[in-house]
This record gives structure tokens, C-alpha cells and sequence, in this order.
């Protein structure tokens, strides 16, 4: 999930994370795909054009503009291991303005994971894992600019099933 050598644009513009300025993960399980019109990858070196974060390659990711003037569309997923997902994207245009908002949100159980603990009591979890992303790109005749919000929780124990802990006392 780290790739610090790799530059990650957003229409032309580097998509960074403060904190870590390389953790990608969030972006690629949580992009709302269908906002997404084109992705150009450049290979190779590219840290003089684009700065020092392009030292392995750069990556675009171009957001869909509309030929209408109001379109929207909303899709909904469902899977094994209680997989459940729904994406929405809205595009409003008019004259020289235009505004995409795109909403994408998946979530699943993941296989069960069996184990005996330290006090020898059986237990059963489910690997969960979450992901959340928000778009919103506005542009307004040659100025332009983009919004993204990222949520990804990797497969993570969710706990046991059963609530049964040993107590034990000492007088």
C-alpha cells in the first residue's frame, strides 16, 4: 500500500495523502469507478516533469464530463460472504459549468477464521472489510477543481462470536 515512487494524479493534479504522501490503498479500493472516464499511465521515470514523487511512473485518473446536461446512474452489487456494494454518480451541466458527484461504498464478511485461545475456548470471527469513497469535481470555464474523501479498512478480525470470557478471582 506504500508506493512512494509511483505519482498518482487526480485530471492532472497529484493526489497525495498527507500523512503518509505514498499510501494509495484507500484510493484503489475506494475510487468511485464510475467517475472515472480515462487512465493514463505514463511508465518509466517521470520526476522531471512531474516532481519528485514520479520516480517509478505516473498514473491519471481522468473524471467523466458530461455530454448532457443532467445524467445520473446508480448501481448496486451483491457477492459471496455477504458482499454487498452501491455506487452512485450524478453529473449536472450547464453552460460553461460543470459539477460530478460520485459516491461509492462496499462491504464484505470475508471468510471465517477459526481459533482456540489462550483459556482453550473455541471461537469463530469473520474478516470484514469496508471501503467508502467520495468524489466531487467542479469545473467552471478553464478553472477547475476536485474533491476526494477515502475510507478503506483492510480484512481485520471483527471478534469473536461468542461473549464468553473466564473470570477468575483471587481472595
Amino acid at each position: 500500500p506504500y508506493n512512494t515512487h509511483v505519482l498518482l494524479l487526480l485530471d492532472g493534479r497529484p493526489l497525495r495523502d498527507p500523512v503518509a504522501a505514498g499510501l494509495n490503498s484507500s484510493v484503489w479500493a475506494s475510487f468511485p469507478v464510475d467517475a472515472v472516464e480515462q487512465i493514463e499511465v505514463v511508465r518509466g521515470p517521470g520526476s522531471v516533469l512531474y516532481g519528485s514523487g514520479a520516480y517509478s511512473g505516473v498514473i491519471n485518473i481522468r473524471t467523466r464530463g458530461g455530454a448532457l446536461e443532467r445524467q445520473g446512474r446508480a448501481a448496486f452489487t451483491l457477492g459471496s460472504w455477504e458482499a454487498f456494494g452501491q455506487e452512485a454518480t450524478v453529473i449536472h451541466r450547464e453552460g460553461d459549468s460543470e459539477l460530478l458527484v460520485s459516491l461509492q461504498h462496499f462491504e464484505d464478511a470475508g471468510p471465517d477464521y477459526s481459533f482456540t485461545d489462550y483459556s482453550d475456548v473455541d471461537s469463530t470471527v469473520a474478516w470484514r472489510r469496508e471501503s467508502m469513497g467520495l468524489l466531487a469535481t467542479a469545473r467552471r470555464g478553464q478553472v477547475r477543481g476536485a474533491f476526494y474523501l477515502g475510507d478503506f479498512r483492510p480484512y481485520s478480525l471483527e471478534g469473536p462470536t461468542n461473549s464468553f470470557l473466564p473470570v477468575e478471582s483471587w481472595d
